[in-house]
């Protein structure tokens, strides 16, 4: 679908990170939607690496959108980048179009458009803006992979598990902080029983927090209907998929709770993705059928090191024997395998390893250039003769 963009300005460069404004003319709700994108140091499209990507709503409180992509940063793999996307929610009074306006689905109960004085019921719009004209204009600009997380607070963390049980694979990462799950008598619950597991990719990621709400904001039907909500999704049939996890922040209130809430969800969603390795082998396949990006020897190694470098040395070698049982001519496979085995004290087994990346090499000895074959060929030999 066609639509119209005008580039307002580029608010801070720093270090080749970048923050843009941007306006997007959408068609389909007939608005101007501002966006906000945090591109990571060092991005270059021309080069063709493909970015993580995040979307964040409520970013008309910069501050939620600053946070999220300054603390990615930090939490990030070596060599992993993530572009962040700000959403931006409008104030168009003429139109009676706000920010709950597009963040509650259509209520169930004639009496929750009373209380939210009609001022509600747009989300299945904002979701047609997302899929039909905001993702494929961020996905044209850059280069990105299609397991999107979306990242909400609060009436748009209703949004987000919204999308999620609507269009369950427009974002494959969930991360919805202090929803509002007593909206329209537990709409969100009530569709959670309803959910059907066939609709599922496997290996998401649905993180929710909540805060102390009922004491310290009020809202004392808060605590049943979270209560309720953890329940369905805990015994879900589709839990084995949902990759489901919480934080009680109960010594925090609703918007306090943000920043250590955000905080733990990001972390959640990296160790999920890099760092858990039966769901990365997931991701790994998922982008090869999805992005079209060719599982390989070296991918492999630099993960199974990222785990390494944390101390996640089991995952680490569980890692490298997966990669050695797809690729088993790989000498360097065997040699990190042998590395980390060494680290753990387990000579014997890191010997036979080194010996099997010398053997592959020489078996493969055509395969390289003369200079780079003698570097290895010494490398090994030093790392056996050390051993025995």
């Amino acid at each position: 679908m066609k639509f119209v963009l005008v580039l307002l300005l580029i608010s801070n460069i720093v270090a080749s990170q970048s923050i843009e404004t941007r306006e997007l003319k959408s068609f389909l709700l007939n608005q101007q939607r501002e966006i906000l994108i945090y591109t990571p140091k060092g991005y270059k499209k021309e080069e063709g690496k493909k970015v993580n990507v995040i979307y964040v709503f409520d970013s008309q409180s910069r501050e939620m959108f600053d946070y999220v992509h300054s603390t990615i940063s930090f939490l990030k793999p070596y060599g992993v980048e993530y572009l962040v996307v700000g959403i931006v929610s409008p104030y168009l009074p003429d139109r009676k179009w706000y920010r709950n306006t597009e963040m509650l689905p259509a209520p169930d109960h004639p009496t929750t458009s009373k209380k939210w004085k009609g001022n509600l019921g747009k989300a299945d719009s904002l979701l047609m803006f997302f899929e039909n004209e905001l993702i494929p204009y961020v996905e044209n600009e850059f280069h990105t992979y299609a397991d999107r997380t979306a990242i909400g607070h609060s009436n748009s963390a209703t949004f987000v598990l919204h999308s999620f049980l609507e269009k369950p694979n427009l974002f494959q990462n969930i991360i919805a902080l202090s929803p509002n799950l007593v909206y329209d008598e537990g709409q969100i619950s009530r569709r959670v029983v309803r959910m059907e597991c066939g609709s599922l990719i496997s290996n998401k990621f649905l993180f929710v927090s909540n805060a102390n709400e009922a004491d310290d904001n009020g809202w004392k039907d808060w605590k049943n209907e979270r209560d309720k909500f953890y329940s369905l999704l805990e015994d879900h049939p589709c839990s084995d998929k949902l990759g489901f996890s919480y934080i009680e922040l109960t010594n925090q209130d609703h918007m306090k709770s943000f920043p250590e809430a955000a905080l733990t969800g990001l972390r959640n969603l990296v160790n999920h993705q890099f760092y858990d390795v039966k769901k990365l082998q997931l991701l790994l396949k998922h982008r090869e059928i999805y992005d079209h990006e060719v599982i390989t020897a070296d991918v492999i190694n630099s993960y199974a090191y990222e785990n390494y470098y944390i101390d996640n040395n089991f995952e680490a070698i569980e890692l490298l024997d997966w990669g050695i049982g797809l690729f088993p001519n790989d000498d360097n496979l065997f040699d990190s395998k042998g590395e980390i085995l060494e680290y753990l004290n387990r000579k014997s087994e890191a010997l036979n390893s080194y010996k099997q990346a010398k053997f592959i090499l020489i078996k493969n000895k055509n395969n390289f250039d003369n200079e780079e074959y003698e570097k290895r060929l010494t490398i090994y030999n030093n790392r056996i003769g050390k051993i025995e």
